[in-house]
């Protein structure tokens, strides 16, 4: 990866100008982009918007174990706990739709990064994040749940209607 031109190395191990840090393996081997500081675990942090043409999650049944599937009727309680909103980022002030992740921690606490409220040995917040493609595979779940609760619903349908001819 190339960084800008005014790239520096400084003491602090970083490699990176103003809008490029690469933060060497021996340290971590992350990388922040737009922003001059790497402030989270994450192996790639970005400050800002990302736009890509897809993103691929490892699912493969091979890289994983203890697959347990989720019961429906407990994922459509759990969307229903959640609480959708809108919002304006206070750091560049644009207007978003979400969950907010120290509410969304109790409903689903596997979704969410990070601890609520926690800074670093500054005194910086570490903000949590929520990962999005767990919280839809509970809502895949909800969905297949109300399905189930339709079909139901229409064959009582079709039994009071043919009882009343």
């Amino acid at each position: 990866m190339t960084c800008r031109h005014d790239t520096h190395h400084g003491g602090d191990g970083l490699v990176g100008g103003s809008d490029i840090v690469l933060n060497p393996v021996t340290s971590g081997g992350g990388v922040a982009i737009g922003q001059s500081t790497i402030t989270s675990g994450f192996k790639l942090e970005v400050a800002g918007s990302i736009r890509c043409s897809a993103v691929t999650e490892t699912s493969d049944r091979r890289a994983k174990e203890n697959i347990t599937y989720l019961n429906s009727s407990e994922s459509l309680c759990k969307i229903l706990n959640l609480k959708p909103c809108s919002f304006v980022f206070k750091k560049g002030g644009t207007t978003n739709v979400g969950l907010i992740a120290d509410e969304a921690a109790t409903v689903i606490p596997s979704a969410v990064n990070g601890t609520a409220d926690a800074v670093d040995s500054e005194g910086n917040p570490q903000y949590q994040g929520i990962d999005y493609s767990s919280v839809f595979t509970v809502l895949l779940s909800a969905v297949q749940e109300l399905s189930k609760k339709l079909d139901q619903a229409n064959e009582r349908i079709k039994t009071l209607e043919s009882s009343v001819k």
